[in-house]
């Protein structure tokens, strides 16, 4: 392995680092939008957290060709490029398993806003129903009483 080599690692954990860092950012915009049930500047979010994604598989299909590689065979321009690019990736872990929790978090969060307006919309449906029967029991025509007799 070369130093271009290194270099490119370099640039590429750098770039990775700093999608993470804006991933990790809209999923804290994320659960709070969620919270103030915002939905439509949360669907906002979720579009710039797609296009993220979309980089940051990009970034790790740039890194593949890197992850067979033994660490200590790779040669650096100088110890402090080996020790900066070894605590970026640390951060760079550190924030991807932030923003899968986060993830977690919000889904659960979803999940339970969805619920309570099935349950809403049930409670509303069942309403409906019932004022429905009774409007119709008021406009239903009164019976009529046959008094006549043949005789």
């Amino acid at each position: 392995m070369t130093t271009q080599d290194t270099d490119v690692l370099v640039q590429l954990i750098g770039k990775r680092h700093d999608c993470l860092s804006q991933l990790h950012a809209l999923s804290q915009q994320q659960l709070e939008l969620i919270d103030a049930g915002e939905i439509s500047e949360l669907l906002h979010v979720l579009s710039s957290k797609q296009q993220w994604l979309t980089t940051l598989a990009q970034i790790e299909r740039g890194l593949d060709p890197f992850r067979d590689q033994r660490p200590e065979d790779r040669r650096w321009r100088s110890e402090a490029d080996r020790q900066r690019c070894g605590l970026l990736i640390a951060e760079c872990d550190a924030m991807f398993r932030d923003v899968m929790m986060q993830e977690k978090h919000s889904e659960t969060k979803l999940c339970a806003y969805r619920d309570e307006a099935a349950l809403r919309l049930q409670g509303a449906h069942t309403a409906g129903a019932a004022r429905g029967a009774y409007v119709a029991d008021r406009v239903r025509p009164l019976g009529q009483l046959d008094l006549s007799s043949e005789l």
